[in-house]
């Protein structure tokens, strides 16, 4: 029988932790085990039952706790076939939501990765755009991070990327599943909530964005639009070195030595 787990990483707001954890648990569908990576400064502490808590050393990033977290799951035995929920801790989730997951996942036979959101990065500006977003004739679609949905076997076979710390892994590994053959699929109207902050970004971040940005679309796309962005960084370097933005010049400087 199909079993799921679903994997949360706790950074920030024990509240929010604690928050989705008890929503998950008191789910009648709720998951067969929750799994939280945990990377605050403070250890996250009020274990419930059927949950594990990993605690980590360092923070290196969302992506890195969410396979530390499949590492676990398959030391649980988990099978090819059972699904994995990916959530940030700041997901917020009703009362039918796992039961609605888990009826559309079952009548699901073929392997598939979803979201409650699905995004797409405009490949001639770079910019991601998540609903409501208008239409983009040069598009290519994703699974927004917040919420990832999808048999163990689709991230046993298409890793998730562990080179970029933060910003743009859900776009990698969206479209890494999406050349394996694997649809991405917006999940249906369960109850899932996840606000993303509409803030200005703090320089790290702003580096982080920029720096992966650039290599992504130098990297994860077609042969033109590959050459195209390679030509854009190239002069967008030269446009922040001369504006003396050198975070961000840095930044597109750092896009070649990434690993992922």
């Amino acid at each position: 029988m199909r079993r799921y787990f679903a994997v949360i990483v706790h950074y920030t707001s024990p509240r929010s932790t604690f928050r989705l954890v008890e929503a998950l648990g008191s789910s009648s569908a709720r998951p067969d085990f929750t799994v939280i990576v945990d990377h605050a400064d403070i250890p996250y502490d009020l274990p419930t039952d059927k949950t594990v808590i990993v605690k980590r050393q360092s923070n290196k990033g969302y992506v890195a706790g969410l396979t530390v977290g499949l590492k676990v799951i398959q030391s649980l035995g988990g099978q090819s076939d059972d699904v994995v929920i990916c959530l940030n801790n700041d997901v917020e989730i009703s009362s039918g939501t796992m039961k609605g997951l888990r009826e559309w996942a079952e009548s699901r036979s073929n392997p598939f990765l979803a979201g409650d959101k699905l995004g797409v990065v405009n490949l001639f500006t770079g910019r991601a755009h998540l609903p409501p977003m208008p239409e983009i004739l040069m598009g290519k679609q994703y699974v927004h991070g917040s919420v990832l949905v999808a048999p163990l076997h689709v991230f046993q076979v298409t890793q998730l990327p562990l080179g970029l710390y933060m910003y743009w892994e859900d776009v990698v590994f969206s479209w890494s599943v999406s050349k394996a053959g694997i649809p991405l699929l917006p999940l249906p109207r369960i109850g899932i909530t996840h606000n993303d902050a509409v803030e200005p970004l703090p320089p790290l971040k702003k580096y982080y964005l920029v720096r992966n940005g650039a290599y992504v679309l130098e990297n994860y796309t077609s042969s033109f639009w590959r050459v195209y962005w390679k030509a854009l960084n190239s002069g967008r370097y030269l446009y922040h070195r001369l504006s003396g933005h050198t975070d961000l010049a840095q930044a597109l400087v750092d896009r070649k030595s990434i690993v992922i």
